[in-house]
Parts: C-alpha cells; structure tokens; sequence
C-alpha cells in the first residue's frame, strides 16, 4: 500500500478499521445520521459542515485499501466528489464501478450507493464532496442561486440522467473551486465554503449534458477482472507477463484489459509495474541486508546493471547510494529518538 506521510500522521489517531466522522457545524445534517455502518481494512476522517440549508460539503481522508459503506436510500440527495490525491472507484448497486483520478469529478444519487465498496487502488486518498437535498434546495436556496434560477432538479437531470450517475475529467476550469478549499485556516472555512459551493453550482447548471461524460465507468465485472491481473502481477514481480498472456488468462481482450488497467491504477500497465518493481525495491533497501544483485532478481531484472539504471531514473541516485543514504538516516533517527529518552528519564 503507498504511503502518503502527511495523511498517516493526521488519521495515526483512529483505529485500524475505524471511520471518524466529524461535524463542524451546528446544523443537523441527516445524511450521516443514517449512515447505518462503515467497514475498511484501514482507518479514515470524515468532515462536514452544513454549508446552506439542504447542503453539506464533507472533506474525508482515507489510509486504507477498501471502504464498505451502507446508508439509508436518499433518493433526493444528489452527491458531487472531488478528488484531490490518491483515487478512488465505486461500486454502484447496478454492477458498474465509476473512477475517479486526481482533479475527477463524479455525480450520483444516493439511492445508487445505499450498500456500496470504495475501492482506493493508491492505498489512500483525500478529497471533497457536496451533498445536496434537492427538495431543501427548492424550499430555501441562497438569494445568489434563487437569482440565477439554480435548481437541484436540473443538474440531477444532467449529471445523473438515464444511468444516475457521471464521471467528468479534470477540468481547468474547475481548479479555481477547488484548489483553495483543503488550506483554509479554520475560521474562514465555513464562509468560503458557502462562496465555492455557490460557485460550484453556479458552473455547473451552465453545462449542458454532453459535458458530463460517462468516460470513467466501468462494467464490475472488468473491474473484478483488472484487480485480479493486478493481484497476479504485484505478487510474482520476478515474473514478466505479456499483455496477450493475461488477455487468455482472464478473458478480457488486450485492449480492453489495458483501458480499464489505465482507468482503475491511473497508469498504463508497463509504466504502472516500472514504478511498483523499483518501490518494492526502495523498501527492500532501506529495510533489508538482501544484496543489490538479489533484490534486482526479486523485482523482476535479470541484469542488475539494467535495474541500477532504472533505479537512479526514478530516485536519482543508485540503489548503492540510496540504501547508505537510507541507512544513515534511520540511525540518525535512532540517536534522535534515544537522546530525547535520556532527556526524559535524567532531564
């Protein structure tokens, strides 16, 4: 699972298996009221705050590889995500899965995820999401979205249409919403929050349907698939498999299996494992006495002088220079860490 150090240290707090879900605001927000249960091989945080009556913006944070959710229908929510880092796929109730990568946006309703898995193929991620009551919206939307006839309804009717729910790509045009809204120091979180969201909606009711693209959604049963080859993959990294090879193996023809790869992992599959060979490498350096020699036959080259300068493309030194630098800095740790339990025991 990558690491992502920052996040680690924000979530170090919650148990294994454990979602922390915290309100910022006053207001009652049912959508999470009838969050009946949240299950997951890590631990995450979840943040909300009822920016107008009808809508909530949460920002969650996740270490895990999967998330289980199970919640009551909400029929007249319709639920927007941003994907800041990491990625994120979701299992919806008609046997389709949506992805979102860095920058994504998805729409669906919440009667489409009432018992759902997130899937995080990063091993972690962060990101925002607004929810929105339709009927609430109707009975009582800020003067700004009342002005410019706003509605709910409408932007269900175009990012949810036949299928009920949308993927769109990384717009440009969407980086000035968002990009300021996860460095907010917290006094001025809730009234930015109401001044994005507006923005937010305002934008998107302009769109027309063909804008919300359906690009990112995938048949579960390729995903299924995908995860699969990557499972086979990432244990026999000492193995090279052919893109025809796994195609016969698992059914799927080369170029679908290579589009959904790309969809689900964010990269394609040769330049994926590239980078996942030289981690398991990295940590093999750092953590074992295993000879440069081994570790390049375990990750999957014959020729260590080949894995040598494959390492230093990525890491920009050798893996001889990278494990004495690794070394040298986990013993300073170490004097660090027995000089502060000196101070406390003979301060």
């Amino acid at each position: 699972m990558k690491q992502n150090t920052k996040q680690e240290k924000i979530l170090s707090d919650i148990p294994e298996g454990a979602l922390r879900i915290e309100n910022h605001t006053p207001q009652y927000a049912p959508f999470f009221e009838k969050t009946l249960y949240a299950r997951s091989d890590g631990r995450g945080l979840m943040e909300y705050w009822t920016v107008f009556p009808g809508v909530v913006l949460s920002r969650s944070r996740y270490q895990a590889g999967y998330y289980e959710f199970c919640h009551a229908p909400l029929g007249s929510v319709l639920q927007i995500n941003h994907c800041r880092q990491g990625r994120l796929g979701w299992d919806m109730q008609d046997d389709a899965s949506i992805y979102l990568g860095e920058e994504d946006i998805s729409f669906h309703k919440m009667d489409v995820c009432t018992e759902s898995v997130v899937h995080l193929p990063a091993g972690y991620y962060e990101g925002m999401a607004v929810m929105i009551d339709m009927e609430a919206l109707e009975q009582e939307p800020p003067a700004i979205l009342r002005e410019a006839g706003v509605s709910g309804k409408r932007l269900c009717e175009i990012f949810c249409g036949r299928r009920r729910y949308a993927v769109m790509a990384a717009d440009l045009r969407l980086d000035g919403i968002f990009s300021g809204l996860y460095t907010l120091p917290s006094r001025l979180q809730l009234p930015y929050f109401k001044l994005k969201v507006q923005e937010l909606l305002l934008f998107l009711s302009a769109l027309e349907p063909a804008e919300a693209a359906e690009q990112a959604i995938c048949p579960s049963w390729q995903i299924a698939i995908v995860q699969a080859v990557h499972k086979q993959l990432t244990e026999r990294l000492d193995w090279r498999f052919t893109i025809e090879e796994l195609s016969r193996q698992h059914g799927l023809n080369p170029s679908t299996l290579k589009a959904v790869f790309k969809r689900v992992y964010g990269a394609p599959m040769a330049a994926y494992m590239r980078r996942y060979r030289l981690r398991k490498a990295a940590r093999l350096l750092g953590e074992t006495e295993i000879s440069i020699a081994e570790i390049a036959a375990l990750v999957g080259y014959e020729n260590p002088s080949k894995f040598s300068a494959a390492f230093q493309s990525v890491f920009q030194v050798l893996p001889k220079e990278y494990r004495k630098r690794t070394l040298l800095a986990a013993m300073k740790q170490r004097r660090a860490e027995d000089e502060n339990t000196t101070k406390t025991l003979f301060p």
